[in-house]
């Protein structure tokens, strides 16, 4: 019974899960250029999620390929491994019952998530434009640059406005405001780190509200970077294994 709650639990959360661990786990990564540098990044993560009072810790390793895969290891609360492409085919595997899950969604594909546009985001704009945001308004204000962006037609049911901030060129904060002019979410980057030639936040906390006034509020924080040569870990190339049992998602 615990375990055939556990799968549906996978099942169900599966779309926002992987778009939250996408985001959370690179989401914090502003790369100034990826260029010829880039061939593959690794490193830990740790999310620290507090509901309804209640504290939830995720624990991961992250593998991301320049040709788009990525293999997303969670280590607890319970194992898990996500895979997904730039195509968006998503596999999320129970390695104790040798289970996998699968799906085809080009919003869950590598290509459209934050770790794409922070890769390939020379202008540290957090894929915004990419998205079809417009810059309107910027200005300088103590030491930092704080510009305000307006969605495209297909954001527009979610969002009035964007603000995001710099200081000293590097994205700290991150803000969302729907249609009723109330911040729905909030995003701070820091504890920036030089690697190669790029910029790296290992630290990111978001602030969810709720239409009730509550909030959602999530710290992570990513350790053991390692790029090209000196990441060799085996999950670069993890493959689900072929006799795996494919679960399907019922409610479908």
């Amino acid at each position: 019974m615990q375990n055939k709650t556990l799968n549906n639990s996978i099942l169900k959360n599966s779309n926002q899960f992987i778009l939250v661990t996408v985001f959370l786990i690179l989401g914090l990564f502003s790369f100034k250029s990826i260029e010829e540098n880039f061939e593959r990044i690794s490193l830990n993560m740790q999310s620290k999620k507090v509901v309804n009072g209640k504290l939830h810790i995720t624990n991961a390793d992250v593998f991301y390929n320049s040709d788009g895969k990525m293999v997303t290891h969670i280590l607890a609360p319970f194992e898990t491994i996500i895979i997904n492409n730039t195509k968006g085919d998503l596999s999320i595997y129970n390695p104790k019952e040798n289970q996998v899950y699968k799906d085809y969604n080009f919003t869950q594909g590598t290509e459209t998530s934050s770790l794409y546009f922070f890769l390939k985001d020379k202008n540290n704009e957090l894929g915004l434009r990419t998205l079809g945001f417009k810059l309107y308004t910027s200005k300088f204000e103590n030491g930092l640059l704080i510009t305000n962006w307006l969605p495209p037609a297909q954001y527009m049911k979610l969002f009035s406005s964007v603000e995001l901030v710099y200081q000293q060129g590097k994205p700290v904060f991150l803000k969302f405001v729907n249609n009723k002019n109330l911040v729905i979410k909030r995003s701070y980057y820091y504890n920036y780190t030089k690697i190669l030639n790029y910029n790296l936040p290992q630290a990111i906390t978001h602030i969810e509200y709720g239409e009730k006034g509550d909030s959602i509020i999530e710290k992570t924080v990513y350790s053991n970077i390692k790029v090209n040569n000196l990441a060799t870990n085996s999950y670069f190339d993890y493959q689900i294994p072929a006799n795996a049992k494919i679960v399907k998602n019922d409610k479908k």
